[in-house]
This record gives C-alpha cells, structure tokens and sequence, in this order.
C-alpha cells in the first residue's frame, strides 16, 4: 500500500531478485499477473543495472539521459548528495569503483519522478557515506519502499516491515 515500507529476506535461491523482476515488468510471472496501481510511477534498481551503463558517457551525462527536463543545478545536487562533487560528476562511467556505480545507479533512479521504489541489494559495495547518504534518502522517501537486504542494521535505519520468503517459496 502507498507509503509502507517492507524488505524481502530470505535464502539465497529462494526467489527474492525474481520476485523483485516480476514486480518491476522485467520479468513475466509463469502464473497469476501483477497489477500496478494506476497512479503508481515504479523505479527499479536491480543487482546488475550496471550492465545498462554506457562506459563512454560521464557520471552527469548518464543521470542527464533519464531526466532531461530537469534543471542542470537539481542534477548536480543529486549527484552531490551521493557524493559526486566538483570533477567527479565528468568521470565516464567505465572507470567508477563498485561503490561510485551503485550510487550512479541510485542518482538515475532519483532523478526520475517516482512513488515506489523497487531496490535489489542496494547496499551491496556501498562504502560508509554512501550508505549513510542512501539510508537518509530512503527516511525522507514518502512512497512505497520494496527491497530486497541482508544487511539488518540498514534494515533497522530504513525503519521498514520485513516479509521473509521461505525456501520452499
């Protein structure tokens, strides 16, 4: 429902990235259909987003491509609040740590207007200011929240639900 916040745990193997998949339209249920409510604007970060990154483009131009309506000095605090600043933001992406592509990939999904969050292991790689810069974006995010965490203490921060899913499914 709008504004609740749960994390899917679980066994490694037991569904949760899939399930994940499904929800976002990335992949088609082999029963039953997912029905996304009319006003909800989805956003998705899966475990391998860096996979649509072109090596070529720089850290702003690849946050620029999925929000060219939105004004130059918005872009650059975005990136700024993930701890792009001054020279980092002209980086090509081929060159990003780990770390820096996750919160690439977590600025292209705030960059676009959206009120469910869809995340896939989103502290995966994150060093402590990103982390902590991510845990404080999610707080202050007044839509709905659905993520898939082994990292309880991020559970803790982000204050959400959790749902387990069971081997079996």
């Amino acid at each position: 429902k709008r504004g609740e916040r749960r994390v899917l745990i679980g066994p490694n193997g037991a569904g949760k990235s899939t399930l994940l998949r499904i929800i976002a339209g990335g992949l088609l249920p082999m029963e039953g259909k997912v029905e996304i409510g009319t006003r909800v604007l989805p956003a998705y970060l899966s475990q391998d987003f860096e996979e649509t990154f072109d090596s070529e483009r720089t850290v702003y131009e690849t946050v620029r491509a999925v929000a060219p309506g939105r004004q130059e000095a918005d872009l650059r605090a975005l990136l700024g609040s993930l701890g792009f600043r001054g020279d980092d933001v002209e980086k090509p992406t081929g060159v990003l740590s780990g770390g820096e592509r996750i919160r690439l990939g977590l600025a292209r999904l705030l960059a676009r207007p959206a009120n469910l969050l869809i995340l896939d292991e989103p502290t995966t790689h994150l060093d402590i200011p990103a982390r902590q810069a991510l845990e404080e974006a999610l707080k202050r995010f007044d839509g709905t929240l659905l993520v898939v965490s082994h990292d309880i203490e991020f559970v803790r921060r982000i204050e959400a639900r959790v749902l387990a899913l069971e081997p079996e499914g």
